[in-house]
């Protein structure tokens, strides 16, 4: 692999999952009051199915023109195999299950699994959001 890009994608995808995790994790130690209600009442979500798509469905050239508008750098999209991505992944010490992980999602999104459109993340009890 060569040398890290500022727009390096995959660097800001990894590291965009990291801060939300943590900052998930912070948020349920010192402000409860602040978590979606799916995490303070998780009893009425239990064994629910959420297909979260979102408002728009977005290509990943579309994804990466999204990310640079709403950042200000440049990021770009390019396509790569699988098993190059995840090898990427592992050349950034990335745990085995998030490589494992991150590959099934990129094949299930090559296989239309995350294709469509719907109100669900703004329009749900288990945001919160209307």
């Amino acid at each position: 692999m060569g040398p890290e890009h500022p727009s390096d994608i995959t660097r800001v995808f990894c590291d965009f999952l990291s801060e939300t995790v943590a900052t998930h994790r912070s948020l349920e130690r010192t402000s409860p009051t602040s978590l979606p209600p799916f995490w303070k009442t998780p009893e009425p979500h239990d064994r629910q199915i959420y297909p979260l798509y979102g408002p728009v469905e977005m290509n990943h050239y579309e994804i990466a023109d999204a990310i640079s508008q709403t950042l200000g750098i440049p990021v770009r999209y390019e396509p790569l195999e699988v098993a190059t991505f995840a090898e990427g992944l592992k050349a950034r010490d990335s745990s085995s299950h998030l490589v494992q992980h991150l590959s099934n999602v990129a094949v299930d999104y090559q296989n239309g699994i995350f294709a469509g459109t719907n109100n669900l993340v703004e329009g749900s009890s288990a945001t919160g959001r209307r």
